[in-house]
């Protein structure tokens, strides 16, 4: 039966893929990161060879409890590669609102579209032609 470690051994034999406590107190990984940016790593219940979110991982540490398919550990501080498990807490939402809040918060980052130039695909010739 395998026997999860506790926080602090977590902490000391992944201490090498943490950076050291910044001002807002975050540990932030510096490990493997799935093809989202989220941390990942891998571990092994028994022989099974085990890839899980490493914040999910770090909140079972802290509380010990399992959550559901529908619950998702987020960061509250707003440093999406932080571990620090008092900046961890609980979602219920759906992959869907998942997937919708991240395309809001691209959207919100990306700059304005610069507007238009309708004569920037004539050549050099018919530019001198128009208007």
């Amino acid at each position: 039966m395998y026997v999860h470690p506790t926080l602090e051994e977590f902490f000391v034999r992944y201490g090498t893929k943490l950076t050291p406590i910044n001002k807002k107190g975050c540990i932030v990984w510096t490990g493997a990161k799935d093809h989202a940016g989220r941390p990942r790593f891998i571990y092994y219940l028994g022989k099974d060879r085990v890839t899980t979110s490493v914040q999910r991982y770090v909140h079972f540490l802290f509380t010990r409890r399992e959550l559901n398919g529908k619950e998702q550990v987020v960061s509250t501080c707003g440093v999406e590669l932080c571990c620090n498990p008092f900046h961890l807490g609980v979602a219920k939402r759906t992959r869907t609102q998942s997937l919708e809040e991240a395309a809001a918060a691209c959207a919100k980052r990306q700059a304005p579209l610069a507007p238009l130039n309708p004569r920037r695909h004539l050549n050099k010739r018919k530019r001198r032609e128009a208007p």
